[in-house]
């Protein structure tokens, strides 16, 4: 294939099909799981989507995502360091990114648990803040109307009238979600994707209604610390989570240290069970921010 363009073409159909569309369906995943209640695998399933969604911005820009892994916080550094793009999130959406950085891989329940209760709305606005650049703004087409059509778009992509938009909002290249959104044949996944969605929703939302459940729960593995030989020799433990057992055992103390704390912020002492406190929300107003 010596056009490179015809290659470029089918890069982009790489991108978008492995990539791009495959974060759709894991953010719909993880709408659903965080609806049932499932919250180590809506954490996973988020910190898929955001990966996959940022690995196609770095995609589309020809960079290699091979080293990364699962660090979407490394990943959004990369990508607002592409300058042509000018991608930028909010404190928001960072502080969300690396709340799944750290609670997304523990999937197996190692590290104590610790849940807002709004991470739903933070996901929603995360997706948004990063999905709108995915595609290829820079497609080498033969026209000049073609590539000023483009640059038109990466504007409007940047800019600020896009969040008075956004409901209307759709990528060039419609994706898995605009079919969804837009199509009849996804009923099912449409509603779990509009539900109390104020980014991706058949109309604009300004307030919704939801019970707000706080949760800080802590792994069987730090609480029967007695299991550490037997446990290593099994399965496979992060390292720290060893050596805390192993602490603990010593000591049988029953705090947890801020090094195996992974709570986003949380004070690792303030809490050595699970605490539930639930709360009905009846106006969460959703600040239209970029």
């Amino acid at each position: 294939m010596d056009d490179p363009r015809l290659m470029r073409a089918g890069r982009n159909s790489f991108i978008e099909r492995s990539f791009r569309d495959t974060a759709d369906r894991d953010y719909i995943s993880a709408r659903l799981l965080h609806r049932h209640q499932l919250t180590e695998q809506f954490l996973w399933m988020s910190l898929q989507a955001i990966e996959k969604y940022l690995k196609a911005i770095l995609l589309f820009a020809d960079i290699s995502t091979r080293h990364l892994r699962h660090d979407i916080v490394a990943a959004l550094k990369e990508a607002c360091e592409i300058s042509a793009l000018g991608l930028k999130v909010t404190p928001r959406a960072e502080k969300f990114i690396r709340y799944l950085r750290d609670q997304g891989e523990n999937r197996y329940f190692t590290y104590p648990r610790f849940t807002e209760g709004d991470e739903l709305f933070h996901l929603d606005h995360t997706v948004w803040q990063v999905r709108r650049f995915c595609d290829d703004f820079f497609f080498p087409h033969d026209h000049a109307r073609q590539r000023e059509f483009d640059q038109a778009r990466l504007r409007y992509v940047q800019g600020d009238k896009i969040h008075e938009n956004r409901i209307k909002f759709r990528l060039d290249r419609r994706g898995f979600l605009e079919v969804v959104l837009d199509g009849k044949k996804h009923e099912t996944l449409r509603a779990a994707l509009i539900w109390k969605n104020f980014y991706f929703a058949g109309r604009s939302r300004g307030r919704v209604s939801y019970t707000h459940s706080k949760t800080w729960t802590q792994p069987s593995n730090l609480i029967h610390t007695e299991i550490v030989d037997w446990a290593v020799e099994r399965v496979i433990l992060p390292k720290d989570v060893v050596e805390e057992m192993r602490k603990r055992l010593r000591t049988n103390r029953s705090t947890v240290p801020r090094k195996v704390c992974r709570c986003a912020g949380q004070h690792p002492d303030s809490a050595t069970r699970q605490n539930k406190e639930n709360k009905k929300q009846e106006g969460l107003d959703e600040q239209a921010e970029g």
